[in-house]
């Protein structure tokens, strides 16, 4: 992306570009560092069996939805149902 978000077309073989001055430094880091203060957790981390729940059943269970290997639907039922049983392990 150009300046302004204009789209920039590729050096083409068949004709030469003019040489350019680079695209200005994008403020995304300004912007973030702007923000940092403002954050906090979501309220989801502070559930007690969350890092489980993340590292045992939503990673796993994400990874395989990337790859192609299940679908949004099985994805779905995966992340509640190994969800309900972490929190249930965590209730008693």
């Amino acid at each position: 992306m150009g300046e302004a978000g204009q789209v920039v077309p590729a050096p083409s073989t068949t004709r030469s570009t003019p040489a350019t001055a680079p695209p200005a430094p994008c403020s995304a880091w300004a912007t973030g560092a702007a923000l940092a203060g403002a954050l906090r957790s979501a309220p989801a981390q502070s559930v007690r069996g969350y890092p489980e729940w993340k590292d045992k059943a939503a990673t796993p269970a994400l990874q395989e939805y990337y790859s192609g290997a299940i679908d949004a639907a099985e994805l779905k039922k995966r992340l509640v149902t190994d969800g309900n049983r972490v929190l249930a392990r965590y209730r008693r």
